[in-house]
């Protein structure tokens, strides 16, 4: 079984972590804190995205952070509300996996994006 995942390409693996992380946060997370969840969720999305975007993997994750934090400093200046220094964890989580799926299995191109996967 190891060498068989050993022999996994990049796309698939990405994939595969892909399916797991969106597992993760609905079964897991849902229990704890189902606002952990969401803002994974919306972190990765921003991931995906931003790494078609910027060619380099900070400014790909500082761009993927951005609403997060920008959302915690919002939250920050509300009355009954606080910076969440879990949900930007959650944030930085989501957009991370985000960044290495979008790298992995998205490729920028002059008239769009194509998907690196190949399904055999």
């Amino acid at each position: 079984m190891t060498r068989q995942l050993n022999r996994l390409n990049p796309a698939t693996s990405a994939v595969l972590a892909l399916v797991v992380f969106f597992s993760w946060t609905k079964l897991a997370m849902a229990e704890m804190a189902p606002d952990k969840a969401g803002h994974a969720e919306a972190s990765f999305v921003y991931g995906v995205v931003s790494s078609t975007v910027v060619g380099n993997h900070f400014g790909a994750f500082a761009l993927a952070l951005a609403p997060g934090l920008a959302k915690e400093i919002l939250d920050s200046h509300q009355p009954g509300n606080r910076f969440s220094w879990g949900d930007l964890a959650a944030d930085a989580v989501g957009a991370g996996l985000g960044i290495w799926v979008g790298n992995t299995v998205i490729q920028p191109t002059r008239n769009g994006i194509a998907f690196r996967y190949r399904f055999r």
